[in-house]
């Protein structure tokens, strides 16, 4: 039984019938698309981190002057830990 499969697979693959599917556009520009998408989610990461929000170098010499949620990290980060 397998050799009938198999005389049946090879006289298939010698029937001349080879089938070429193109590509709808040349092979680089899937490299360039790829490129351009894994930079667009780059961009997507970093716009929603809030490193851009950072106060400018010394305009909070005072930590009284701090906003109110990173004083609670502060404090959050320097109380004694309970495990």
């Amino acid at each position: 039984m397998l050799h009938l499969l198999n005389n049946a697979a090879l006289s298939a693959e010698e029937g001349g019938h080879h089938v070429v599917n193109e590509l709808p556009i040349p092979t680089e520009m899937f490299g360039v698309i790829a490129f351009i998408l894994f930079i667009l989610m780059l961009i997507a990461t970093v716009s929603f981190s809030s490193r851009g929000k950072s106060p400018e170098i010394g305009q909070y010499e005072d930590p009284s002057e701090l906003p109110a949620n990173e004083r609670a990290m502060i404090n959050d980060l320097n109380s004694p830990r309970q495990h």
